[in-house]
């Protein structure tokens, strides 16, 4: 038996969130395990440093701050893929993700 990839999803959208976990659990089979979930960034950073996931599918745009609040305060730990919005311009998008020292994507 694999042990399954542990993905954690931030976004302050609920809605969405629930979209992603969902798409997850029908593509995955036993290789993915969605491992947890938050709104804000407060709540990503301290689950996301008491328990490390694999990857964190991280949303750029948050009202509280964001892919680059989360990722100044947890940023060590895990993999990491961006969503962003398409009105961001591509510098300021790849300045988030800039000294991240773990594999990161923008999606």
């Amino acid at each position: 038996m694999t042990v399954p990839v542990k993905v954690f999803l931030v976004d302050d959208h609920a809605l969405f969130r629930a979209g992603v976990k969902a798409e997850l659990a029908d593509l995955a089979d036993e290789r993915i395990a969605v491992a947890g979930e938050a709104g804000s960034v407060g709540e990503a950073v301290a689950r996301i440093t008491a328990d490390p996931p694999d990857v964190v599918l991280l949303d750029v745009h948050m009202p509280d701050g964001g892919g680059r609040a989360v990722l100044a305060d947890a940023g060590e730990w895990i993999a990491c893929a961006a969503w962003m919005d398409m009105d961001l311009p591509r510098g300021e998008l790849r300045d988030v993700l800039v000294g991240v020292s773990a594999p990161a994507a923008l999606l």
